[in-house]
C-alpha cells in the first residue's frame, strides 16, 4: 500500500470520506498511491469549488524545468481556476488564476528538482526525458509535455 497525505499509511483516501481529498502539491514531499484515481474518486480534488465557470485547458510548453500552461474561462462568468502540473504522476507546481469571460490565460510554473527525484537511500534525480501533464486535478490532465533533465 502507497502513502497517503503527506506520508499517513493504511487508510483508505476515498470519496467515502468528504473531509479529506488528494494531498496538495502544497505538502512536503506528498507522496500517495498512483492507483489511488482507478480505485476511487475523493469527495473533493485539491482545488475544487473556487469557480462557478467552466475552463479550457488550452496549450502547454516546457523548457528545462519551466513550464508554461494557457487556460481560458469558457463559462459565462468570471472565476478562478487552480492550474495543476504533474510530474512522475506526483503534483509538481500549481497556481491559482483568474479570468474573465472568454479571457486567455498563461501560467508560468517552475518544477523544484525533487519532482524529478527518487528515493535510492537518499534523494536521487533520475535524469532524461520526462513527461509533465497540466490539467484540473489528478484525474483530468488533458495537456503533456517533455521535460530533459
Amino acid at each position: 500500500m502507497g502513502d497517503g497525505p503527506i506520508g499517513v499509511r493504511g487508510r483508505q483516501w476515498r470519496s467515502a470520506d468528504p473531509s479529506i481529498a488528494l494531498p496538495s502539491p502544497t505538502a512536503p514531499a506528498a507522496t500517495w498511491d498512483v492507483d489511488l484515481v482507478r480505485r476511487g474518486s475523493p469527495a473533493f480534488w485539491f482545488g475544487h469549488g473556487l469557480s462557478d465557470t467552466t475552463w479550457s485547458y488550452d496549450a502547454i510548453a516546457a523548457e528545462g524545468t519551466t513550464v508554461t500552461v494557457s487556460v481560458t474561462d469558457t463559462g459565462g462568468r468570471a472565476g478562478r481556476e487552480v492550474v495543476q502540473v504533474y510530474a512522475r504522476t506526483r503534483p509538481a507546481a500549481f497556481d491559482v488564476v483568474e479570468a474573465e469571460p472568454g479571457q486567455t490565460v498563461v501560467t508560468t510554473m517552475f518544477l523544484p528538482e525533487r519532482a524529478f527525484q527518487v528515493r535510492d537511500g537518499g534523494w536521487r534525480t533520475v535524469e532524461g526525458e520526462h513527461v509533465v501533464r497540466a490539467g484540473r486535478n489528478a484525474a483530468d490532465l488533458p495537456l503533456a509535455a517533455t521535460v530533459k533533465i
